[in-house]
């Protein structure tokens, strides 16, 4: 091969190698990850890498398409932007919640849409990009909210009822949703509690054979069906209600029957005496 030629092709690779280092650096260590709630929200957590603990950084979401309700002439309709905050106070965690319509359960987001995610923060007067996601599709990346409004009912003896709803879910995934619902005693770590799988689309759950007389307290979480063509991960757990089992109806008379059985033995005992007493 022509020196000259292999010369031109080592140099055109120099000058590529800080372009592609830039392109791995702006990535970094952070990661990034989002979730749809099916409705109206995306929500995303990140955690940044140590040089960047304590800039400001926020998210910016772009799409091909506009945004549901952006005016066709605004020429911000393909973006929309959140401040990512710290999340909590122990963690360098910070999330952001991005609602697209003001009411929080209209249909935001179809199949079609495709969005890129990316993170950019201030470091002085230089900007960064460490983080970065591609493609996005929401309607495959599902996190449902918590459920709510949990209610029980004690239907029979030992018989409980627990009933739960979604009050923001899409109506993509009616009949595509399911459950698991953990209850345990208040004396047991929630390693040991018992875990009931439902797998179709049924928001109650009926408890039966537990302990009589002992607190007990149960939470529902909710994701997409694995049958389903929307993708998602579980919920968070939702918050816990709790209950105490009716007394073993059972066990009631024996204490008081074993103080009046006593209190006769020692009357007719007293009784006995007395009279052998006179006797002699």
């Amino acid at each position: 091969m022509n020196p000259y030629l292999l010369l031109l092709c080592h140099l055109w690779l120099l000058s590529l190698t800080p372009l592609l280092l830039a392109s791995v650096s702006t990535q970094g260590t952070s990661s990034l990850a989002c979730w749809y709630d099916s409705r109206a929200a995306i929500f995303c957590d990140w955690t940044p890498g140590r040089d960047l603990a304590d800039a400001p950084c926020q998210l910016e979401i772009s799409s091909k398409l506009p945004f549901f309700a952006r005016s066709l002439f605004s020429p911000e309709k393909y973006k929309e932007h959140c401040e990512l905050l710290k999340a909590e106070h122990t963690t360098e965690l910070r999330r952001c919640i991005k609602t697209f319509s003001k009411n929080s359960n209209s249909q935001s987001f179809t199949t079609a849409d495709r969005l890129n995610m990316s993170v950019h923060c201030r470091l002085g007067e230089n900007g960064s990009t460490p983080a970065r996601l591609e493609d996005f599709s929401p309607l495959a990346n599902i996190k449902l909210r918590p459920p709510g409004n949990l209610q029980l009912v004690n239907k029979a003896k030992n018989s409980y009822n627990l009933s739960w709803s979604l009050n923001i879910s899409s109506h993509y995934l009616d009949g595509e949703r399911q459950y698991q619902v953990r209850y345990r005693t208040t004396s047991q770590s929630w390693e040991k509690a018992k875990t009931l799988c439902i797998k179709q689309d049924q928001m109650w759950v009926v408890f039966e054979g537990l302990s009589p007389n002992l607190k007990y307290e149960a939470a529902v979480r909710a994701k997409p069906s694995n049958s389903s063509a929307y993708k998602g991960v579980w919920s968070d757990w939702s918050k816990t209600i709790l209950w105490k089992t009716d007394a073993d109806e059972t066990s009631r008379p024996v204490l008081p029957a074993l103080i009046v059985s006593t209190c006769i033995f020692v009357i007719i005992g007293t009784a006995f005496l007395i009279n052998l007493r006179t006797l002699k």
